[in-house]
């Protein structure tokens, strides 16, 4: 009768990680004094992708990028845009069978570079 509460608790916390959507929290940064369009943040498999059409100076965007089709290992990917118009292609990062390690992307647009971190929610 003892195990009785944790036995519930344990299942409890476990109901949560199933119900949870396949997928990765994705934070974008535009640190440049120019203003950043079409970025797309996609699986390198090319089955889910996070499209935000434009990200201005100094801003920060949120989103979440669905891995519901994805199926092998594989990479992220960044794509964008830059002011001059031309296109930057950033891959980084592993998953496997479809399912990511971990639970947060941050990106960091820069000058002439994107750094994309990866970590735990905080």
């Amino acid at each position: 009768m003892r195990n009785v509460p944790f036995t519930l608790i344990t299942l409890l916390l476990y109901s949560c990680i199933l119900f949870r959507e396949n997928g990765i929290d994705v934070n974008i940064t535009n640190t440049t004094e120019q203003s950043i369009t079409n970025i797309v943040v996609k699986t390198s498999e090319n089955t889910n992708s996070l499209v935000i059409e434009r990200l201005g100076p100094k801003e920060s965007i949120s989103g979440f990028l669905k891995m519901t089709h994805a199926k092998t290992d594989g990479s992220y990917v960044v794509l964008y845009n830059k002011a001059s118009g031309q296109t930057i292609e950033t891959v980084g990062g592993y998953y496997s069978n479809g399912i990511s390690f971990l639970e947060l992307m941050r990106i960091e647009i820069q000058q002439d570079t994107a750094l994309i971190h990866f970590t735990e929610k905080p």
